[in-house]
């Protein structure tokens, strides 16, 4: 930017005002804003001794730093949702000065539609894991046993014999192949999957002990066939199937909602995270300012180009005062990374 005349300027204003006032001076003028509360202690702070300021200079006595209630955090976590939500990390976001202009009622209207985005993310969650699950019971229960022909639900009410179903690694196939004559069960190898082969044992109720301390040794990993799955593998698969296409169906209808919503919003969203962009920077810049019942008290230095526009900008809030301080004029280069512009 180079160098500037700049000069010091003083506001005082309602506190109902703060956020308009700041946003007027981030958005259109390059400031740096100074520690106001350490000029009122000491007595660097200039007012005009008129009736008219009066009041102000008698809320001085009363002057605080600001409480800011942790609402950056807030304003970053919301702002972190919308570009979640809207897939935004890796999005350009051009944001002009008319974007922070935005009525409570899109406001309202945009956090409803969150709310609905959020839903149908859950939803959309909580279909894969069931989609997930029956893909499981499926790839590593019944497609490998399509050709079992007994009813599951005959092999649960068995009197005096027990079941089990379950994946060995190709290790501890190999033991099991060496000492199979030993083991008093009738043991199946029905199919593959991934994690190792699946195997289908029945053995008498009087030897479950033994052989279930035997599969403990072979590191046989039970599937548990789901209480509600009593027909043959063939006819569950069937059903399986059924219910996967099902799901298929409502996560393709969820997506296309959700998808519809990010459309519909998109440019909403983008305005928001301009706002909330804003909002964060004007509870930053607070710290700065002081407070005192009734009023704000800020001082920065601004260029000495900026000072007719600066007084036309803040002039239509009522009862506000705007000084510049003549005497305190300096030649230098904006340092304050706090303010320097928000927009190029």
């Amino acid at each position: 930017m180079g160098t500037n005349k700049m000069e010091l300027l003083n506001v005082i204003g309602k506190i109902e005002y703060t956020d308009d006032v700041l946003r007027d001076l981030i958005l259109n003028h390059d400031i740096e804003l100074l520690d106001v509360l350490n000029r009122i202690e000491s007595d660097h702070f200039k007012i005009n001794v008129k009736e008219e300021n009066l009041d102000k200079i008698v809320e001085m006595n009363y002057v605080m730093p600001y409480i800011s209630d942790n609402k950056v955090e807030e304003f970053r976590n919301k702002k972190q949702q919308i570009i979640s939500l809207f897939d935004l990390g890796n999005f350009n976001l051009n944001i002009s000065k008319e974007k922070f202009s935005v009525s409570e009622n899109e406001i309202n209207e945009f956090y409803y539609a969150l709310e609905k985005m959020n839903s149908l993310n859950e939803d959309l969650t909580n279909l894969e894991n069931e989609l997930k699950k029956l893909e499981g019971y499926y790839n590593n229960i019944f497609r490998e046993l399509d050709d079992f022909q007994i009813k599951i639900g005959d092999l649960r009410n068995m009197d005096y014999f027990e079941f089990k179903l379950g994946i060995l690694k190709d290790s501890a196939r190999m033991k099991l192949k060496s000492s199979y004559e030993n083991i008093p069960a009738i043991i199946i190898h029905t199919g593959r999957v991934e994690e190792g082969e699946v195997y289908f044992a029945i053995y008498p109720k009087k030897v479950a002990v033994d052989i279930e301390r035997t599969l403990k040794t072979l590191e046989f990993r039970e599937l548990i066939l789901p209480e509600e799955y009593n027909s043959t593998p063939k006819e569950i698969s069937a059903v399986l199937t059924l219910k996967r296409n099902d799901i298929l169906a409502k996560i393709a209808m969820k997506e296309k909602e959700l998808d519809d919503l990010k459309s519909k919003h998109l440019n909403k969203a983008v305005d928001l995270i301009g706002k909330l962009d804003m909002m964060i920077k004007i509870e930053r810049v607070k710290e700065k300012l002081a407070f005192s019942r009734k009023y704000f008290y800020l001082s920065a230095f601004v260029l000495s180009s900026d000072k007719e526009n600066i007084q036309n900008s803040l002039s239509k809030y009522e009862a506000i005062y705007v000084d510049f301080d003549e005497e305190v004029v300096h030649s230098t280069k904006l340092k304050n990374s706090l303010l320097l512009r928000v927009l190029a």
